[in-house]
């Protein structure tokens, strides 16, 4: 597994992450077993989220933190987990944002459900436009000086934001953000425009979620016909992003994957990996699955490498920096 440094941070994590947000699965035993096989194959780096993980049980989240509570037992020291924080995880007015209050009261709740004393980065999910972003930074740092945290980061946030807050934590005095998060793909590539060259100028880590964008790039889902009935894109919130995406240039995207795929004897969906981990401005690519069938087909997934033609071919389809779904 390759080993990659999170900016400035000292941190070392595995290039190919495990983004724990279960999206389709609600039994805590299958979620238990896909982290530990992702660790007994050398993924280090765990990403989760007070918001991650809806059962029966926990309707607004954190399955996914008990999870993986549970699957790092006996290796805590060996793996690099972070949490989030800022998404609702209730039905009161103080259950998501960017406050002290909220933040303060959230990293207890996800370390009782983590089974350890710390993360080692925690993660603001979201940019709260209601809190002052140095009410947000603040308690972001106060967290780490607690020895709740070692690092921090922040995910989805605009890179003049970014930039701010890092301003905003060495004016307090406190660490520098140690990396940031952003769905990147070959539908998306907006983090090249901006977020990227701040990531590389200010020696921050950059974490790419969602590279198969939402399973689009897999094949599974095909241009001019509706997605299949219970898959994620089915859900009544991602049909307009459905229909919005398989238009235009995103359809000669996906034949261009499905053609490198063809030459390769591969999975569409393995192309599309191995064209994010090849950007060296990416420190870690987060796969996302439900079972620990698909940890292997991820990983087995990145056995190979992009020979630079290929990556010629689908550089030139996607080169728009805008989001091909947008």
């Amino acid at each position: 597994m390759e080993i990659a440094l999170l900016g400035s941070s000292g941190i070392r994590v595995s290039r190919v992450g495990l983004g724990c947000g279960f999206r389709n699965q609600t039994d805590l035993n299958l979620m238990e077993a896909a982290i530990r096989r992702a660790i007994d194959r050398g993924v280090t780096l765990l990403d989760c989220s007070n918001f991650y993980g809806k059962t029966p049980d926990t309707p607004y989240g954190g399955a996914s933190e008990l999870a993986l509570g549970r699957a790092i037992a006996g290796c805590r020291d060996d793996v690099v987990i972070t949490s989030k924080v800022g998404c609702p995880i209730g039905p009161g007015p103080n259950d998501l944002g960017g406050s002290r209050m909220h933040i303060m009261r959230e990293i207890d709740r996800s370390l009782r459900r983590l089974q350890t004393d710390h993360v080692d980065i925690y993660i603001i999910h979201w940019r709260d436009p209601d809190t002052a972003l140095e009410e947000t930074v603040s308690a972001m740092l106060d967290v780490i000086r607690q020895g709740k945290a070692r690092a921090w980061g922040m995910s989805t946030f605009s890179a003049w934001e970014s930039c701010k807050a890092l301003m905003i934590a060495e004016r307090l005095g406190g660490p520098r953000p140690a990396m940031v998060m952003h769905p990147y793909n070959l539908f998306d590539r907006t983090p090249e425009l901006e977020v990227l060259p701040f990531c590389r100028q200010e020696q921050v880590g950059f974490f790419a979620y969602s590279p198969l964008a939402v399973g689009l790039l897999t094949g599974f889902y095909r241009p001019g016909r509706p997605p299949p009935p219970g898959s994620v894109m089915a859900a009544p919130r991602r049909r307009a992003e459905y229909d919005q995406t398989f238009r235009g240039r995103a359809i000669q995207v996906l034949a261009a994957v499905e053609r490198v795929a063809a030459a390769r004897a591969c999975a569409p969906a393995h192309v599309a990996l191995n064209w994010v981990r090849s950007n060296p401005d990416v420190s870690v690519t987060l796969m996302g699955v439900d079972t620990p069938d698909q940890v292997d087909a991820n990983l087995n997934a990145l056995s190979w490498s992009l020979s630079d033609e290929e990556r010629r071919e689908l550089h030139e389809v996607s080169r728009s920096l805008d989001s091909l779904a947008g």
